[in-house]
């Protein structure tokens, strides 16, 4: 039976991996967030994945676990946009989002640590935002959603009934997407 680190702090993909049927144990990376290329948002979610997995490789009380996750997810819509720092700056993400496609990508980085392999790759999943009223983006911005979500929002929150239809994985959306993940971990041995 292989034990799981998940390289995060974030209940939701703790959450999801059991979803998956993976029982792992969060341990936080302590990286600094960085873009290799500024609004090449393919690189950047697979370098931070893999900045996180190996953080924990190299830092983290491994003994006794087979597999490290890592992974990152960017809301990519003409520019990378981060967590919201303020309600000016979820205001005008959210403005950007309105009546529009964006992209959210996310770079899963695995690390077999028993044969020392490691195995990078990012998903890509098309969401469509309906026109969201100047009074709905007001109401929604005074909730605590946006503050800690990339892109500010959640699609599994309050912000879904603004989503008019995806194309790719929902779970991706959440942060870590299912397919991918069980395709990788198939693979390991």
């Amino acid at each position: 039976m292989k034990k799981y680190i998940l390289a995060s702090k974030s209940p939701r993909r703790i959450q999801l991996l059991e979803d998956f049927g993976i029982s792992a144990i969060s341990m936080p990376a302590d990286i600094i967030e960085d873009s290799p290329i500024i609004n090449d948002y393919i690189s950047t979610v697979m370098h931070l994945a893999l900045k996180k997995a190996m953080y924990i490789y190299k830092h983290g009380d491994i003994e006794g676990y087979n597999i490290i996750i890592g992974s990152d997810t960017v809301v990519y819509n003409n520019e990378i946009l981060g967590k919201p720092n303020s309600k000016n700056e979820a205001y005008s993400m959210i403005k950007s989002l309105s009546g529009r496609f964006h992209v959210v990508s996310t770079g899963i980085a695995v690390i077999d640590i028993d044969n020392d392999i490691k195995y990078v790759s990012h998903v890509e999943t098309k969401v469509f935002v309906k026109k969201i009223s100047e009074e709905d983006i007001l109401s929604y911005i005074n909730t605590e959603e946006p503050y800690d979500k990339a892109g500010g929002y959640a699609i599994q929150g309050i912000f879904g009934k603004f989503i008019d239809k995806y194309e790719g994985s929902y779970t991706n959306v959440m942060g870590l997407p299912k397919s991918n993940i069980l395709d990788i971990i198939s693979k390991i041995k």
